[in-house]
């Protein structure tokens, strides 16, 4: 009884030498998608990856089609705006975390598609319109050519979030756009799909290797 009342005092003494700055943030339950939005969640057993599948998250656009007046009063543009809420756990004041975005985009001639992700402390533009080279912060490369039929897209978002709260929470915001010149007969269609985003939370700079 004596040794387990020692042992136990040594494990609460090791514990509380771990300074709070220290742990690892995590992410938590529930994620929340405050909009018409379908999707399903899901996070890593350590908390520290968390994966959101959309079931309709996209914005389209039907072709131009020149009749007897012209082009008039057809649809040049559409969007959509979506925030994800992610609540986290953290003993730090900032938090880095890392956006992974994969999706699909088939943009015909004299039209355009854009993508534009608030998180935290950045603003990022994926310029969908042409030919693209993704080189992720490992140094990978992602390419996605975006020929006639279209094509899926990767994207990485590093950004850092403040704590202002005792629980605190991950707002991201995506903004979907879609636009085509709509004097032109025949201008195409366009077609932006978010299909999924991981959020990873990066550890604490000591924990690093």
């Amino acid at each position: 009884m004596f040794r387990l009342s020692l042992a136990t005092l040594w494990f609460v003494a090791l514990a509380s030498g771990i300074r709070a700055e220290d742990r690892a943030s995590t992410l938590q339950k529930p994620i929340a998608i405050p909009a018409n939005v379908g999707f399903s969640t899901n996070i890593s057993d350590d908390g520290q990856v968390a994966t959101v599948l959309f079931d309709n998250a996209f914005v389209e656009l039907s072709p131009v089609v020149s009749g007897a007046r012209g082009t008039h009063r057809q649809t040049a543009s559409a969007t959509k705006v979506m925030t994800v809420n992610f609540p986290y756990k953290t003993e730090q004041r900032s938090v880095d975390m890392t956006l992974h975005i994969r999706g699909f985009c088939d943009v015909a001639p004299q039209a355009n598609a854009r993508l534009v992700v608030c998180a935290g402390s950045a603003t990022h533009v994926v310029d969908l319109s042409a030919d693209e080279n993704v080189e992720l912060s490992d140094g990978a490369k992602e390419d996605y050519n975006l020929d006639e039929g279209g094509a899926d897209f990767f994207d990485e978002v590093k950004f850092v979030v403040q704590r202002h709260a005792a629980e605190p929470v991950c707002q991201l915001t995506f903004f979907l756009e879609v636009d085509r010149d709509s004097d032109q007969p025949d201008s195409g269609s366009a077609l932006l799909v978010v299909d999924t985003i991981d959020l990873s939370v990066a550890p604490p700079a000591k924990l690093k290797r």
